[in-house]
């Protein structure tokens, strides 16, 4: 038997074989190939049991690096959630991370390759990991030294304390140098700011103490610049506000206690009345106090008061005058004393209605919501039928000659309210044709008449007409004069007060009459069958009667005092637009000045249709080509957002508001960021404001 060698898979040293001799003549190749098979499973199941290691050590080191990862980002969570001081955060984290070592130290689950591959990664992660902690920890405490400054700052800024900006800026070690001029910018702007509301509030509370004055002083004031500009209408704004607040509810608490002594019958002294006036009347209407003091005991006055005729008369007087009463427009107080005045002669049925008129007319002055009726436009158009000044006016060119007669006329000078001395000078002068006699005549009738109390002169002693040209020497001119036949301006009052009674009758009687049938009615009472009649039918809205076109009123202030509700309401004016002349054929009363620290004006319009056409009518002549967003900064002055729904860089075209629906939302917005509870309109009355604009006013 013969020895051969086989090497296999598993075995430590090679064995010698014994063959039996019996088979030693057989082909050995078979037995090779067998051998060699088996060696190769050996070494396959060998390397599958190395990947399968290999693999478990890659999940476990995918796993712990997973762990890491997840304990860094719940430190960054216990950051923000904890609000822990910064310093502290370094020797938390070392914590954590030694945490984490010491678990993976003791698993045993890696190989020894594992470990060592895991202990590199874990070396590099608590580097990298404490790097980024300390770099976020000295940041963190960077910012809240420079939050702390800026904070200290901004409320040395607020102070207006300029050398405290100063001292903590140059102090601080965590402020650019930029920021830290930029600071003491906004201090020195603050200060200034400041300092300019201390001299306001100043000047507020001295006008505050006589508005009046305060005007009267400052009447020919001339600004030096836009910004005192600005400051003189924020003033005078101010100013008037004040002082209609102060005469109006002055003036209402003179007339209560003057009615009061009336109703007790006592007689007021002169000096009685100027107490409780206290210098807040203006003279006229302290005068016409008195006046009326004195006559209403005079038996001859009372007299004439009670005639039917004159009750007529006074009813309406005062009813016209009631109609053509802005409670907000200068000399109103004036007008308030005059009218109730004229209300206290008349019976209590007539004064009652008349009183109730005059206090509508105030609350609706004041923004308060009145309603206006079918009545209210019958009455006002009987007024303008019944009332005109054609009835008793005259309108009369004094003729040279005419003039030239009266200085001649000593008689007439006299009845002018001349002495016989003084009419004889100007006589003479005249006489003296070469050196220019009529011509210093005038001018010596002009100083001699004005040397007179005029208020003593008998009235009614002169003519109309020879009245009309002692007014034209007077003035020194010989243009138009106005005659005005009074006693046929007394017949037109007596005649409308007694038809606007006979109308007042008919309507307790058809609570429900329609147009037609009222201006049937209207034309019965006038005597009139032909009279031409103009009426909204009902129901008739706030303001959207005729209105009176005042080419000038863009100039003319009309304050309507803040009462808690928005200006753009107050002044029936929606979008909130500065007045202009061509408001005027909407119905432009004035301007009111908003108190906003900038002198902004608002124009006052009687109801808000009007307003809103005005508004229509500046947005469709002034803003065509620009772009929305270009548009409501000009509109506001300021950089405003353009209404909802509407892209900024769409540019207003000619046809904008052509279309109702979106003209009528585009301002409803509008309206609506000028004050967001605006609910002064309804959507009929837009679209009527969007038509009144279509056919160009009111």
């Amino acid at each position: 038997m013969s020895q051969s060698t086989i090497s296999m898979a598993g075995v430590s040293a090679p064995q010698a074989v014994q063959v039996d001799s019996r088979i030693a003549g057989f082909d050995a190749a078979p037995l090779q190939a067998f051998g060699e098979l088996g060696m190769r499973v050996a070494d396959g199941l060998h390397n599958l049991q190395m990947e399968r290691y290999e693999a478990q050590n890659k999940v476990h080191l995918a796993d712990a690096q997973l762990e890491m990862n997840q304990a860094f980002a719940q430190f960054e969570n216990w950051k923000l959630e904890s609000n822990a001081d910064p310093s502290t955060w370094d020797e938390a984290w070392k914590e954590r991370a030694d945490t984490i070592q010491a678990k993976f130290d003791s698993e045993q689950k890696f190989s020894p390759a594992a470990r060592q591959a895991l202990g590199l990664e874990l070396k590099s992660w608590r580097g990298n990991t404490g790097i980024r902690v300390s770099t976020d920890a000295a940041k963190a405490v960077f910012q809240r030294a420079a939050e702390h400054d800026v904070a200290s700052i901004r409320s040395a800024i607020a102070g207006g304390d300029v050398d405290a900006v100063r001292t903590i800026a140059e102090s601080s070690k965590y402020l650019g140098a930029d920021d830290k001029v930029n600071y003491l910018l906004q201090a020195q702007d603050a200060r200034k700011q400041l300092d300019e509301k201390a001299a306001l509030d100043a000047d507020i509370s001295r006008i505050s103490e006589n508005p009046r004055a305060w005007l009267t002083e400052n009447a020919d004031m001339k600004p030096q610049g836009y910004d005192d500009l600005k400051r003189m209408n924020y003033l005078k704004g101010q100013a008037q506000s004040m002082l209609q607040d102060q005469t109006q509810g002055a003036t209402e608490e003179i007339l209560n206690g003057f009615a009061m002594a009336g109703e007790k019958g006592r007689v007021m002294a002169d000096e009685e009345i100027e107490r409780m006036a206290n210098g807040r009347l203006s003279p006229y209407a302290l005068e016409r106090l008195k006046e009326e003091n004195a006559s209403r005991y005079n038996a001859q006055e009372k007299a004439r008061r009670a005639s039917p005729d004159y009750q007529k008369e006074l009813f309406g007087r005062t009813s016209a005058m009631i109609e053509q009463f802005d409670p907000l427009a200068d000399g109103a107080d004036d007008t308030l004393v005059e009218l109730n005045m004229q209300i206290g002669q008349m019976s209590e049925g007539n004064s009652t209605e008349l009183r109730a008129r005059l206090n509508k007319k105030r609350d609706q002055a004041n923004g308060k919501p009145v309603e206006n009726t079918l009545q209210d436009a019958a009455r006002k158009q009987l007024q303008e039928i019944m009332l005109k000044p054609s009835r008793f006016e005259t309108q009369v060119k004094p003729s040279t000659a005419v003039l030239s007669g009266l200085l001649l006329d000593k008689g007439k000078m006299q009845q002018a309210g001349l002495s016989e001395a003084q009419a004889t000078a100007i006589a003479g002068v005249y006489k003296d044709k070469d050196k220019g006699g009529y011509r210093k005549a005038m001018e010596r009738f002009r100083e001699e008449i004005n040397t007179i109390d005029r208020s003593k002169v008998q009235k009614g002693a002169l003519g109309p007409y020879d009245q009309a040209a002692i007014d034209a020497l007077m003035n020194g001119t010989d243009e138009m004069q106005t005659i005005i036949d009074q006693e046929a301006k007394f017949s037109a009052h007596a005649e409308y007060g007694e038809a606007e009674k006979n109308l007042n009758d008919w309507f307790s009687k058809n609570p429900n009459a329609d147009t037609d049938q009222v201006k049937e009615a209207m034309r019965k009472i006038m005597g009139d069958s032909k009279a031409v009649i103009e009426l909204k039918a009902p129901p008739f809205k706030l303001g959207t009667p005729p209105v009176k076109v005042d080419p000038e009123a863009h100039k003319k202030v009309s304050t309507i005092p803040y009462n808690g509700v928005p200006a753009n309401v107050r002044y029936n004016n929606p979008a909130a637009a500065w007045p202009r002349p061509a408001d005027a054929k909407y119905g432009l009363i004035g301007y009111g000045v908003l108190n906003d620290g900038e002198g902004n004006k608002i124009g006052r319009f009687p109801s808000p249709v009007h307003g809103a056409a005005a508004n229509f009518d500046l947005f469709a002549s002034k803003y065509t080509g620009m772009s929305l967003r270009d548009a409501m900064t000009k509109w506001r002055g300021r950089p405003s957002p353009v209404p909802k729904g509407y892209d900024p860089s769409a540019v207003v075209d000619e046809g904008f508001l052509n279309d109702p629906d979106r003209a009528v939302d585009f301002f409803k917005k509008m309206a609506l960021h000028e004050s967001p509870d605006f609910k002064s309109m309804t959507d009929d009355d837009w679209r009527s404001a969007w038509q009144m604009w279509r056919n160009g006013g009111a």
